[in-house]
């Protein structure tokens, strides 16, 4: 009996986690099923350290994917091969067809397209991209889920509704982004008697610039009037350097002499007057689980935040990711679990103040995220279903 084959194509960084967090409950439920990691935008890391066999034709583009906020970021891509990078994928989906027997698409319907359209095989979609609670899918978007999806996850109850009304076999069984946060238990160098702060300043390039505008908010928190500790997310895909660089230039420095090993990843620390941000790189379940609060420029690191309970108060960055407008539209998916406030350093500290000062509005804070995210174990309840679909019944024993 042959070993069915499944490929996971994902067109996006976050949707890369959510598709290799699914592949992995696939692998552990079913070892037979020959799973394959077709990352459409980078190189797969996720995948990569998920020890998934990453195939197809991959390369960088500048935008890391964000090619739809606004003319100049398509500009970009195309200038450094988009069009001809589209062709290679294409072709390579459809040569690769022959040894596929099912597809997970994850991200937005591109991805579903690029599925439907060259490896026609079984798909099912989990659909990352759109919810009901910023701007629902479009007519054209609904025909092509009905053309080519067997089966689609929505994101949230919501969106899953509006899909079922539209003739899509859809439901939401969880936010696979909650079964992305491996906690190790590490305490990441800080005293259990302290509140704590986490900052993130996303995975792309523009994580570098938010990074200084997250220790300048640092700064602004210094009267804060109790100790507190301060954990910055330095994401996997970011190099060390140029963030102390960048640092050393605001006036911090680097404590150690370089960084320190813990389960699941790194930490040092940066210091200025007295004020210290450890800073970790890897282990981000265990920085989201210490914190009390979040300070956040991210996509998914802010919704994994607040699906953990944890407020976030957020502000537009300088980048092409988290503009005024991606700001907005998070605002609007998360509802009361974020404050949305001006870029500026005492703004953002007075927010965190009156946050941690008002137990009741931040109860209330706590209970919309998680209500917004859904509890984890979507990614097994897919798994399953995948499984099920794809796995050959076992042989009938002979009587």
């Amino acid at each position: 009996m042959a070993v069915p084959s499944l490929l996971f194509l994902s067109n996006g960084h976050g949707e890369d986690v959510i598709a290799a967090t699914i592949a992995t409950k696939v692998r552990e439920l079913a070892p037979a099923i020959k799973i394959m990691a077709y990352p459409v935008v980078g190189y797969g890391d996720a995948y990569r350290r998920a020890d998934l066999p990453v195939v197809g034709v991959q390369q960088a583009m500048p935008t890391g994917g964000f090619i739809l906020k606004g003319a100049g970021n398509l500009w970009k891509d195309l200038k450094a091969g988009l069009i001809d990078l589209t062709r290679r994928q294409i072709r390579d989906l459809k040569e690769r067809s022959a040894a596929v027997d099912g597809v997970v698409a994850v991200g937005d319907v591109y991805a579903l397209w690029l599925a439907g359209r060259f490896v026609r095989r079984r798909t099912l979609f989990v659909a990352t991209a759109k919810s009901e609670y910023i701007r629902g899918h479009y007519f054209w978007e609904y025909a092509l889920m009905r053309r080519y999806a067997v089966h689609v996850y929505a994101r949230d109850l919501l969106t899953a509704q509006a899909m079922a009304r539209r003739k899509v076999p859809a439901e939401f069984v969880g936010n696979v982004m909650m079964d992305a946060l491996p906690i190790h238990g590490s305490d990441l160098g800080l005293r259990p008697d302290l509140r704590v702060v986490g900052l993130l300043p996303g995975s792309r390039q523009d994580a570098y610039g938010n990074a200084l505008d997250l220790l300048r908010v640092v700064e602004a928190l210094e009267g804060l009037g109790e100790e507190i500790g301060f954990l910055m997310s330095v994401a996997p895909s970011l190099e060390v350097e140029p963030l102390v660089r960048a640092a050393r230039e605001d006036g911090w420095r680097a404590l150690d002499d370089g960084p320190v090993s813990i389960a699941g990843g790194s930490r040092w620390t940066l210091a200025k007057h007295g004020l210290q941000v450890v800073c970790v790189q890897g282990a981000f379940g265990d920085l989201l689980s210490r914190a009390d609060i979040v300070i956040g420029l991210a996509g998914t690191g802010n919704e994994q935040a607040v699906g953990l309970g944890k407020p976030v108060v957020t502000f537009p960055g300088k980048g092409t990711q988290f503009t005024p407008k991606f700001a907005r539209d998070q605002k609007r998916l998360l509802g009361d679990a974020v404050s949305l406030v001006a870029r500026d350093p005492q703004v953002v500290a007075e927010e965190v103040r009156r946050i941690l000062s008002d137990p009741e509005l931040y109860a209330r804070m706590a209970r919309a995220g998680k209500e917004r995210m859904g509890e984890p174990g979507g990614a097994l309840k897919m798994a399953e279903r995948i499984v099920a679909l794809f796995q050959p019944p076992a042989p009938r024993a002979s009587r």
